[in-house]
């Protein structure tokens, strides 16, 4: 309650609120009334014909009109995360609220399609930005790792980070497993197989955590203690044992779950599918850096052209983008550290404007009617995730060597999730997109990630802050 005033009293205080909210409301008001004048369709009755005056495929319904999309959901998103910044507040927040908003799940919930700002077809065109920012999750992810800490507090830091994931994906796993089935009602026709793949999935997603958001409050807080160290590598490793898992589980169960699931499980499938990606990340790295180095002067095009092409390489090859993107990332930060500086400078510089589009395009499909039936679910996980992630962090963090204020705070290093929480549920949601259950597990795993995400920040930065890492001033 005490952060739900303290954000309502910034947004009071704010003064550049006014101004941020006129601008979104004149943003919608325009792109709705463009979209409303526009014609959809110009001569449809026209063959349509190619350069030589030969017939053409006809163009794909919404491509046209998904540039204007992407152009409306970057500024509205960018905007509103500005405004929940000034609420003291994560800016994916406030990315995720206006997807929300803007998307057509929401006036479909209240009897309003015909106020639809995104239709599911442009949302469908704007696919290659999910797969961009995926690659700059992981690469940003990867870079992070640092292999000089590991060694230092190897044997302690691993032993710690996996006995606390497998306990937060057991638990959760388990409350996936019993309530998962009685959310989808009497039209579940869910198998027992099914539903214990199903729970693995949940609770390998909820174990994840966000390195993402520990580099964020690092940079805001200027936090560059033992603590601070300490979560950046934990949570990094502990996603990239969550990744590997994820993999492993979508690759053993693809037939329980969908026969007709590309990758075929097995043994062989499960070790392309993993040593595959490492190895085809690993191969990657150089060249990476060598776009970096030929580019220094724009490195953002480096990135750009390297992060989307690794990204539809693992797709064609049916590897794991976010695997792949996590290895590039590692080896560059290690192996080639001085000569990728510059490579991670243009990510740095990118990520902003890709994850407004990433979250704005998850925000806009969370099905807001199955939210009704989910959110209990929702918090029960969160709660739970909390809890066990607390006690199993107090438990098992001595083996890490850590002085004592860092020892007391680190479990709120281990709450927020954002990036490749959700890079790792959209995984899930596209290898199985046509099953009856994979929209209500994605809705569910998003809320639970949103959640996270809203309030495990504000609390990791109070851990800083009580550790001696950080000040309030900051």
């Amino acid at each position: 309650m005490s952060a739900l005033r303290e954000a309502l009293r910034r947004l009071v205080r704010s003064r550049a609120l006014p101004t941020q909210f006129l601008a979104l409301g004149s943003l919608m008001v325009i792109y709705f009334l463009v979209r409303l004048l526009t014609p959809e369709h110009p001569n449809l009755d026209a063959a349509p014909v190619d350069a030589l005056g030969g017939s053409a495929l006809p163009t794909p319904s919404d491509l046209m009109d998904s540039t204007a999309a992407l152009g409306f959901l970057l500024l509205g998103a960018f905007i509103s995360g500005n405004i929940s910044r000034a609420a003291g507040l994560p800016r994916l927040t406030g990315h995720l609220i206006f997807g929300c908003i803007a998307g057509p799940q929401l006036p479909a919930a209240l009897g309003l399609p015909q106020w639809t700002l995104i239709t599911t077809g442009q949302l469908n065109h704007l696919g290659i930005v999910n797969a961009l920012a995926v690659s700059l999750i992981g690469l940003n992810a990867g870079g992070a790792i640092r292999l000089s800490f590991i060694r230092r507090h190897g044997r302690g830091l691993l032993l710690f980070v996996s006995i606390t994931t497998s306990a937060v994906a057991l638990f959760c796993g388990a409350a996936g497993w019993w309530v998962f089935p009685s959310m989808l009602g009497s039209e579940s026709t869910l198998s027992g197989s099914q539903t214990l793949a199903i729970a693995a999935l949940i609770g390998i997603i909820c174990a994840t955590t966000s390195p993402a958001a520990c580099i964020a409050l690092m940079r805001e807080t200027g936090a560059r203690g033992v603590m601070a160290h300490a979560a950046l590598t934990a949570t990094v490793c502990g996603d990239l044992i969550c990744s590997i898992a994820l993999s492993a589980v979508i690759a053993f169960t693809a037939g329980t779950l969908d026969p007709n699931f590309a990758l075929r499980s097995g043994d062989m499938g499960v070790v392309w599918h993993l040593v595959g990606s490492f190895a085809v990340g690993a191969i990657a790295a150089p060249i990476l850096q060598i776009l970096g180095s030929k580019a220094s002067a724009r490195p953002q095009t480096a990135v750009l052209v390297g992060a989307l092409g690794l990204a539809l390489v693992c797709t064609s090859l049916s590897l794991s983008p976010l695997v792949a993107a996590l290895s590039a990332g590692l080896v560059q930060a290690n192996v080639l550290p001085g000569s990728s500086r510059r490579f991670f400078e243009g990510i740095d510089s990118l990520s902003a404007p890709v994850f407004c589009v990433f979250f704005a395009i998850a925000g806009a499909g969370i099905d807001v009617n199955m939210l009704k039936v989910l959110w209990p679910a929702a918090l029960g996980l969160v709660a739970l995730r909390a809890v066990t992630s607390t006690f199993f962090t107090a438990a098992t963090v001595r083996f890490v060597g850590l002085p004592p204020p860092a020892r007391r705070w680190l479990w709120t290093a281990l709450l927020p999730q954002a990036g490749v929480s959700l890079a790792l549920a959209n995984e899930v949601h596209s290898s199985f997109p046509d099953s009856s259950w994979s929209l209500a597990l994605w809705s569910l795993l998003v809320t639970v990630i949103a959640i996270n995400e809203t309030l495990g920040p504000p609390l990791m930065r109070y851990g800083l802050i009580r550790a001696g890492e950080a000040s309030w001033s900051k």
